[in-house]
């Protein structure tokens, strides 16, 4: 199928309601592996981070991961999950060409968390921003930390029967999520209309065409041919054990987003921004140092964000703290530093130079406070220019500008713009 045989989004939905399933995979934060003492570095050279265990070797017996417990309990209790008293392990079996056990230690019927729920809008960002918060896994998308098995089904509206559905498989980043889901409505809707029918089968998505392409035929639970696991006793975590993991949870995201914006007295359009950048633990960290909110926004959302954006990179990721744009900020606000200097110490700071205030002081860009010394490049911005002097002293007030810029080259930007301009009219008065 091509795209040009797709049917528009817009049709498909007029004729079709697509039932949307996404089957969410979070690697956790642990040093090791679930069953055995290997490490989990991500991308060390390939088959380096094995053992007999990982190989289903003869003899070989796996080991639960005490702290991989601990983290999902952490999650299924901030999810509103019921915690099992006793659960087990299953084997589900199946033949990958990496797995050489042919095998792989899963859980079925017996699950250790049950019915939980998340109040959303966009459930992807929401269940990250929940899961970091945990601090239970980096769910960094574009390494597989955190990706998903985007599950399509199209039925005739009105019909009580569900479609077949296909699985989108390791989709890692969240606009991809949308993408899939948009391209297999619009072909399963091309198929659905030809006479055609949709076949249950996993699926490739490509990032570079927003295309999905046929891997191979989707099981059914029968055929993964699941048992209890027989090298793996039950887990019966102690409820005070849970209910301690239950008292250490921090703030959920949505209430710590609701707190700060009442707080910070934001909009809901200014927290979403925020949020999308990425910028929300940030600047909540600035203003701990110190910064007010709106400072802290400022420069986080500005000069920061350009930066970043222009490094191809994330805010977390410059070489500059919170502490440190706290600091800069500070230095605005008490008027050593204006916005154009305070842009220099960024980038001396981004640079390695130090902190603020050494680069300051190494670069000498404190702001020229010295009344006599603007008094002196005042008189000489008008004397160079009588011409726009005579206006302003004609009430022209407008006309101000070019002198108050004269004033700032001749001070190398070093001067407060503000009281330069009342120290002209002052004059011109």
């Amino acid at each position: 199928m091509t795209t040009d045989t797709l049917v528009p989004y817009s049709e498909a939905m007029e004729r079709y309601e697509p039932v949307i399933g996404l089957e969410t995979h979070v690697e956790l934060g642990t040093r090791t592996k679930m069953f055995c003492g290997c490490v989990t570095t991500f991308g060390a050279e390939p088959n380096s981070q094995v053992c007999p265990v990982c190989l289903g070797l003869p003899g070989s017996l796996p080991v639960v991961n005490r702290m991989a417990i601990e983290y999902t309990i952490r999650i299924g209790l901030a999810m509103n999950c019921t915690i099992a008293e006793w659960c087990r392990f299953a084997r589900k079996n199946y033949f990958y060409p990496d797995m050489p056990k042919n095998f792989q230690i899963s859980q079925y019927d017996e699950p250790l968390c049950t019915d939980g729920w998340l109040d959303v809008r966009l459930y992807v960002t929401e269940l990250r921003d929940l899961l970091r918060s945990l601090h239970v896994s980096d769910v960094r998308m574009e390494e597989g930390s955190l990706r998903c098995d985007v599950n399509t089904s199209l039925a005739p509206r009105g019909s009580a029967a569900w479609g077949t559905r296909t699985e989108t498989k390791n989709v890692n980043s969240l606009r991809s999520v949308e993408r899939a889901v948009l391209f297999e409505i619009e072909r399963q809707a091309a198929v659905l209309d030809a006479g055609g029918r949709v076949k249950q089968e996993t699926r490739h998505f490509h990032e570079n065409t927003g295309t999905t392409t046929a891997g191979r035929s989707k099981e059914e639970a029968q055929d993964y041919r699941y048992f209890p696991e027989p090298d793996l006793v039950p887990v019966a975590p102690p409820a005070e054990w849970v209910e301690q993991i239950r008292a250490a949870l921090p703030e959920p995201p949505s209430a710590r987003r609701a707190r700060l914006r009442a707080e910070w007295d934001l909009s809901e359009a200014d927290m979403t921004a925020l949020s999308n950048a990425g910028a929300l633990d940030l600047v909540a960290e600035t203003v701990a140092a110190g910064a007010s909110p709106a400072d802290a926004r400022k420069w986080w959302l500005g000069e920061l964000a350009r930066l970043a954006n222009e490094d191809g990179t994330e805010l977390s990721a410059l070489g500059i703290t919170p502490a440190q744009v706290a600091r800069i900020s500070e230095l605005v606000a008490a008027g050593a530093l204006n916005d154009k200097l305070a842009r220099q110490v960024i980038d001396a700071v981004l640079a390695g130079e130090g902190d603020p205030d050494e680069v300051v002081k190494a670069r000498g860009l404190a702001v020229v406070s010295d009344e006599s010394a603007l008094t002196k490049a005042v008189d000489e911005a008008i004397a160079a220019n009588p011409d726009i002097a005579a206006r302003v002293r004609e009430g022209r007030v407008a006309a101000v500008g070019p002198l108050v810029g004269a004033v700032m080259k001749a001070t190398r930007g070093q001067a407060d713009a503000a009281r330069v301009r009342e120290l002209i009219l002052r004059r011109l008065s």
